[in-house]
């Protein structure tokens, strides 16, 4: 399609499955969340989850974890994508 308009594609990129404590993957039909109650009751904010999902799958150059999106951006550029399964713990948020 992007030949088709003569646009130049982005770079793609794939990160592995995302997995719960029990190495089984996640699915929207077995969480019971929305965005809201994340800030709502469990007191995360948007920035948080944001840096938290962000990180998800991938390492980084950078020598800490806790990014604006700006620095996300920058750091994506030494992208080094995991291939096995992704743990996604919420208690780490």
């Amino acid at each position: 399609m992007y030949e088709a308009f003569g646009w130049q594609p982005p770079a793609f990129a794939h990160v592995g499955l995302l997995q719960d404590r029990n190495g089984q993957k996640l699915s929207k039909r077995n969480l019971d969340l929305d965005l809201s109650t994340f800030r709502r009751d469990l007191g995360i904010f948007p920035e948080a989850l944001v840096n938290y999902v962000a990180l998800l799958g991938w390492s980084h150059n950078a020598s800490k974890d806790v990014m604006s999106l700006n620095q996300l951006i920058e750091n994506v550029r030494t992208l080094r994508l995991s291939v096995i399964g992704i743990l996604a713990d919420g208690d780490v948020v």
